[in-house]
């Protein structure tokens, strides 16, 4: 069932526009103006263009695909430590509001490395490949961060629970 609602939502990702992402896209543009004093403007065909940064956030870097992984991680988390039914239900909205929180704090990350990355030295030629391999260290780093933290808060909580219980 979670395989089925994952390449049903992965198909749905491919004809989504920008204002279909703004729930994703406007805290990380919040976040980037934020840190680094950068005004955007929101331009619907193309994004949240920040002049001074000569970037644009767009769909592409929702992170809507980091959404649905972490989703699915911390849901198999969940499936797998939780023993009662009405429990891993009970977890779900829980769930779906940690992975928005830690795409948003994940997908802002990336894209302040990738300015500070662009700013720190000359990378015209090399730059999609630094760019992309930037992206994947980032989101491989902050999955593997949540997944082993999110593990043991939940093992150590479930061993609690039980040996008060």
């Amino acid at each position: 069932m979670c395989v089925v609602t994952i390449v049903i939502l992965l198909k749905i990702a491919i004809s989504i526009e920008n204002d279909d992402l703004t729930l994703l896209l406007k805290p990380v543009d919040r976040v980037v103006s934020l840190i680094t004093d950068s005004p955007s403007v929101y331009l619907t065909d193309i994004g949240y263009i920040h002049h001074d940064l000569h970037i644009v956030i767009d769909k592409s870097c929702s992170g809507f695909n980091f959404f649905i992984i972490c989703f699915t991680m911390l849901s198999m988390l969940i499936v797998r430590q939780v023993n009662k039914g009405r429990h891993k239900v009970m977890l779900l909205p829980a769930v779906v509001t940690c992975s928005y929180v830690l795409t948003i704090f994940a997908n802002s990350s990336r894209i302040l490395i990738s300015i500070f990355l662009t700013h720190a030295a000359e990378f015209s030629k090399t730059y999609s490949w630094l760019h992309q391999a930037e992206g994947v260290f980032v989101y491989l780093f902050f999955l593997i961060s949540i997944y082993l933290i999110f593990e043991y808060a939940c093992t150590t909580l479930l061993s609690q629970h039980e040996k008060s219980a």
